[in-house]
């Protein structure tokens, strides 16, 4: 159901009126929106954050339609931008990932990441990477500073195969900050009824109806 409900909103998207409009590309959009990787689950979820903030509950259904958009079309532009680089030096990340069982069910000494993508919902973080590491430096600057107004997850976290499963795009690059968070900092995040309600697919397939009759106008 949540796959049906994410194809509604990937063509409302497309679809929507204020999208529509002369000089807008919507072949490598639609292009990016479709692909496996692209991190359309936890699109969802930043919406589902800021819908708990004041400002965005503040905002009339046009602000809301237009930050929403312009939400999809930067993280579609750094996705391009990530994957093009990638692929160039044939560092494409491999999907491998751990099945998402019960996080107290899996032993802690290894091999306790669920790819829950929790650890990298945040909008930025502190620029500290390991010496000699080779990705672009804007790309430093846009781990500190992160994509802007309204996003609340890493510019870099992607997504396997469209099953909610988090892939850090640049894993072997990744700064200090995120190879510190371990066990325990997981064990924490998953013990959090806010972090889990992010996780739950009837939120997901609600919010995913929400944004589509707001894309749609109505």
């Amino acid at each position: 159901m949540l796959q049906v409900e994410m194809g509604k909103l990937r063509r409302a998207i497309l679809d929507s009126p204020a999208l529509v409009r002369p000089g807008c590309h919507l072949a490598p959009m639609h292009k990016v929106l479709h692909h496996p990787m692209f991190p359309l689950t936890f699109l969802l979820r930043n919406v589902m954050i800021l819908e708990t903030e004041a400002h965005w509950q503040s905002m009339p259904p046009h602000q809301k339609r237009a930050a929403l958009l312009s939400i999809v079309t930067e993280r579609c532009g750094v996705f391009s931008e990530v994957h093009e680089w990638l692929d160039l030096h044939r560092k494409l990340p491999a999907i491998k990932v751990v099945p998402p069982d019960a996080f107290h069910a899996l032993p802690h000494d290894t091999g306790y990441c669920t790819h829950c993508g929790g650890c990298c919902e945040i909008a930025s973080g502190l620029a500290d990477f390991p010496a000699g590491t080779e990705i672009p430096p804007a790309w430093k600057r846009l781990f500190a500073d992160g994509l802007g107004a309204n996003h609340r997850f890493c510019a870099f976290l992607w997504e396997a195969n469209g099953q909610g499963l988090s892939i850090c795009s640049i894993h072997a690059w990744r700064p200090n900050p995120c190879r510190t968070f371990a066990v325990d900092e997981c064990r924490n995040l998953m013990e959090d009824v806010d972090f889990c309600t992010l996780l739950d697919p009837s939120r997901l397939i609600e919010t995913c109806r929400r944004l589509c009759v707001l894309l749609n106008g109505r």
